[in-house]
C-alpha cells in the first residue's frame, strides 16, 4: 500500500513575514499544551498543522521539523499509524541521522512499531535514540527517559518482565532526581510499572504504583482527566482479580463516570472494557 501525504497538504500559498513567528510560537505552545496536558490530539494536530504551515514558509526549517515530530505523537495517539510512519520517515529525511530530531523521529517509530508488534523493530529504534541521547546526557534527561520508558514498554510486551521493570526503575529514578522533573511523566511510569507488575501477577505492587500515579495525576490534572480514569479502570482490574469485588466496582463506576463525559478518542475503548470487566461482578 502507498502511503501519501495528502493529510497533512497545507497551501504554502500566503505570504509570512519574521512577525508571524509570534504567531507560529502560540500555535506550537498550544498544539503542545493539547499533546502532553489535556489529551485532545485531533486540536493539537490542527494547531501544529498551523504552525509548521508558517514556519516553513519562514524557511525556519529546525522548528518545521519540530513540529512534525509532535504531529507523528499526535497521529500514533490517534491510532493513524500510517500517517505516524509518514511524518517519521519524513523527518529522517530532513535531518542527520545522529541529530536530536532524528533519536526522537527514531523513538516514534519504536512506540509504532511495538504496537504493530514488532517488538525486535521496536527495540532497534528505541536503542537509536537513547544512543544519540547519551552523547549529551546532562541535555537529554528528558530525553533519556523516554527512551528508557519505551524500552520497558517493549519488554512488557515480550513477555520479559525483569528487564520491563529495570528500566521503567531506571526511567522513574532519572525522573524523581531530574532537574526537569514533570509529573505527568513520573505518573506515566508509575502507571506502567504498575502494568508490568499486573502482568507478573504481583498484583500488590501493581496496586501501590497504581496508587502513586493516581497520586500524582491529581497533582497536576482535574479530577475528570483520562488519565485519572485510567488509573481508577486499572486498580478495578487488580481488585477483581483479587476477589474484593466491592472495591472493584467502586473503582469501575469512578473510572465509568469520567469516561462517559470524556470527548478524548480513546475512551470509548476504555469504556468497552470497563463494560465488559463490570459484568465479571456484576
Amino acid at each position: 500500500m502507498i502511503i501519501t501525504l495528502s493529510f497533512f497538504s497545507i497551501s504554502y500559498s500566503q505570504t509570512y513575514n519574521a512577525g508571524d513567528t509570534v504567531l507560529a510560537n502560540e500555535y506550537y505552545q498550544t498544539g503542545d499544551s493539547l499533546l502532553q496536558v489535556i489529551g485532545d490530539y485531533k486540536a493539537s494536530i490542527n494547531s501544529f498543522k498551523k504552525a509548521s504551515n508558517i514556519y516553513k514558509n519562514l524557511g525556519l526549517e529546525k522548528k518545521y521539523v519540530d513540529c512534525l515530530n509532535k504531529l507523528t505523537e499526535d497521529y500514533r495517539r490517534i491510532n493513524q499509524y500510517d500517517s505516524a510512519y509518514v511524518l517519521a520517515e519524513l523527518v529522517l529525511s530532513k535531518v542527520q541521522k545522529d541529530s536530536d530530531e532524528a533519536a526522537e523521529a527514531y523513538e516514534q517509530l519504536g512506540y509504532l512499531e511495538n504496537l504493530n508488534y514488532n517488538v525486535e523493530k521496536a527495540l532497534d529504534f528505541h536503542h537509536k535514540a537513547l544512543e544519540i541521547r547519551q552523547k549529551n546526557p546532562h541535555k537529554n534527561i528528558v530525553e533519556i527517559i523516554d527512551s528508557y520508558h519505551g524500552m520497558a514498554l517493549v519488554y512488557d510486551k515480550k513477555g520479559n518482565y525483569q528487564l520491563a521493570e529495570k528500566y521503567n526503575l531506571l526511567a522513574i529514578d532519572m525522573c524523581k532526581k531530574s532537574p526537569k522533573k514533570k509529573y505527568g511523566e513520573l505518573s506515566n511510569l508509575y502507571s506502567n510499572i504498575g502494568i508490568v507488575y499486573f502482568h507478573s501477577y504481583n498484583y500488590f505492587l501493581a496496586l501501590e504504583y497504581y496508587f502513586k500515579a493516581l497520586s500524582t495525576y491529581k497533582r497536576i490534572y482535574p479530577s475528570d482527566h483520562i488519565y485519572i480514569a485510567s488509573c481508577y479502570l486499572n486498580m478495578g482490574v487488580v481488585y477483581l482479580n483479587i476477589n474484593q469485588t466491592t472495591k472493584a466496582h467502586e473503582n469501575f463506576d469512578m473510572s465509568l463516570n469520567i469516561l462517559i463525559k470524556s470527548k478524548v478518542t480513546n475512551a470509548k475503548t476504555a469504556l468497552i472494557y470497563l463494560n465488559r470487566a463490570s459484568l465479571k461482578i456484576s
